[in-house]
């Protein structure tokens, strides 16, 4: 009866300790929430603004550009732009990577444009890449 008593004490003296550190466990996720989600949570990005300018004086090289707002976690976002011209239509994208909450502007260039080659339009797409 000895015996028993004994082992008894050990399986709680082993699981006081395995407790307390699970508790700390939870407690370092609750208040490191932002940072855990920032690490594992893909990116959620969000045009702010966006527009058509020419980057060159004498030529004709209309560039497409957004501002991008990642409201998720860290990590690479994308940006496709499909530009329409006439009968043409070109499609490009780019990649970025942002930090959780960063802003930042994204821009693609459309050499193949012409300056007399008919009315511009213009499409934009922004997605998480990867993750």
């Amino acid at each position: 009866m000895a015996e028993e008593i004994k082992e008894t004490k050990r399986s709680n003296s082993y699981t006081t300790p395995l407790g307390i550190i699970i508790g700390l466990v939870i407690l370092y996720l609750i208040f490191n929430w932002g940072t855990v989600y920032r690490a594992f949570a893909p990116p959620n990005p969000v045009i702010v603004s966006k527009g058509v300018e020419n980057t060159t004086f004498l030529e004709f090289n209309p560039g497409v550009w957004a501002e991008v707002r990642n409201d998720g976690g860290n990590g690479t976002i994308a940006m496709e732009a499909t530009f329409s011209q006439g009968d043409h239509t070109y499609t490009k994208t780019t990649t970025r990577y942002f930090k959780s909450l960063e802003t930042g502007k994204m821009e693609i260039v459309f050499n193949e444009a012409r300056l007399l080659g008919g009315q511009p339009s213009y499409s934009l797409n922004v997605y998480s890449f990867g993750k």
